[in-house]
């Protein structure tokens, strides 16, 4: 049956995430083939949606999802691929029809070429792509174009930038983001997958992941591991049993825990990544590592010539070479050391592992201090002074840091 012929049921019949699910992929199909009839090989949708794992929350106007639904347009090679802005524009038209339908759901759209799939090296989008992606219209082989690798190919790094996307966004405290509650769910759920990964455990869904996690934590001796993963992996249950429940609120996990055992985690990780020897019985163990500047540092310096000019490059499009000639000079000492994906990195962790003791104390970062401008100077770009936020002076540099997140990181894995 076509997509076009498909009705969807009506809002208020999306009793089950399957439900929802559907409606929002035929809503998607529908709009997207109402605007390009001829165009488009395929539609895709991919992350949480695909896998039947989105957090769905009910409330009196409607079912709200948590997260984005994540579609990827294929269009016929000779075509020519819509603009940013044009698929922004046709995503907001879609929100604005799930939520006359009863449905508040962020979508993103990715129009993309077959030699896209063609071309994905192994990382853990393109596995879950491959694994659990699903066609909801068009050519319905279009995903096995991407290359068949196993879960050893993927390159460590990918785990490891992986914790750092979730560790950036608990800085994201403006208006309109994410609740803590949620971002903090979220972080145990990627810990555990960054962590899988690591041992040679990673699975593609929720639930495959959570029950690895407890057959690591039977079988794996407690000094091979960054921390016990007793109290670990009950809390990613939970995380997990809510995420694919959605009918409760997320668990109220601490968030200064959380903290704590992603810094152990990175820290781990880093020393995997980077082989630092210390001489001691087991050089993997957090506490005899060296501090996380020098960790980072060295694997700054390890990162390929080629990875680093392509993350500046891009950073030079997307502000334009005439509009960040300012820039240049502070960018050509940044450069010499890593990429901008690295440096937000640095001065996201540099700032959040510090938070927790910072709120034990009711301390805070003063403005033009050592520290702040350490932190400051670390990031590609100094946005523009926005509104004040109202609250610890370290908001505001939490925000610096998301916007460079935001507008440099997201859309892109250079």
């Amino acid at each position: 049956m076509s997509v076009e012929s498909r009705v969807a049921p009506p809002a208020r019949q999306a009793g089950t995430p399957g439900d929802l699910a559907a409606l929002i992929c035929d809503e998607v199909a529908r709009q997207i083939l109402a605007r390009h009839p001829h165009a488009v090989r395929a539609v895709v949708v991919t992350g949480s949606l695909a896998r039947g794992e989105s957090t769905v929350s009910t409330e009196a106007s409607g079912a709200v999802v948590l997260g984005d639904a994540e579609f990827l347009v294929v269009f016929a090679d000779q075509t020519p691929l819509p603009g940013a802005e044009e698929a922004g524009t046709l995503a907001s038209e879609i929100e604005h029809a799930l939520r006359a339908r009863g449905v508040a759901c962020p979508i993103t759209l990715s129009p993309v070429h077959s030699n896209y799939l063609r071309a994905l090296r192994p990382h853990i989008f393109a596995y879950e792509l491959r694994s659990c992606g699903r066609v909801v219209a068009g050519d319905p082989d279009v995903l096995a174009q991407i290359p068949d690798f196993g879960v050893s190919a993927i390159p460590l790094e990918d785990a490891w930038r992986l914790l750092c996307n979730r560790l950036v966004e608990q800085l994201e405290i403006a208006p309109g983001q994410a609740p803590p509650r949620y971002r903090t769910a979220k972080l145990h759920l990627d810990m555990a997958t960054s962590l899988l990964l690591f041992t040679g455990g990673y699975e593609p869904t929720y639930r495959q992941r959570e029950a690895r996690l407890r057959a690591l934590r039977a079988d794996s001796p407690a000094d091979a591991l960054p921390f016990p993963l007793g109290p670990f992996s009950e809390r990613v249950s939970l995380c997990t049993r809510w995420k694919l429940d959605g009918s409760t609120e997320p668990p109220d996990l601490p968030a200064a825990d959380a903290i704590g055992h992603a810094r152990r985690l990175w820290r781990w990780e880093l020393a995997r990544l980077t082989a630092i020897p210390t001489g001691t019985p087991n050089p993997l163990r957090p506490d005899d590592l060296l501090p996380d500047h020098v960790l980072m540092d060295r694997w700054m310096h390890q990162q390929p010539l080629a990875e680093q000019a392509r993350g500046w490059l891009y950073l030079l499009r997307r502000l334009g070479w005439h509009r960040s000639w300012q820039e240049w000079p502070r960018w050509s000492r940044l450069g010499r050391q890593g990429s901008p994906r690295y440096w937000v990195y640095a001065a996201a962790c540099r700032l959040l592992f510090q938070l927790p003791d910072l709120q034990r104390t009711g301390g805070d970062l003063s403005p033009g201090s050592a520290e702040w401008t350490a932190i400051a100077r670390a990031l590609p770009v100094l946005p523009p002074a926005g509104p004040c936020i109202a609250g610890p002076a370290w908001w505001q540099l939490a925000e610096a840091v998301a916007w460079n997140y935001r507008t440099f990181l997201v859309d892109t894995r250079a």
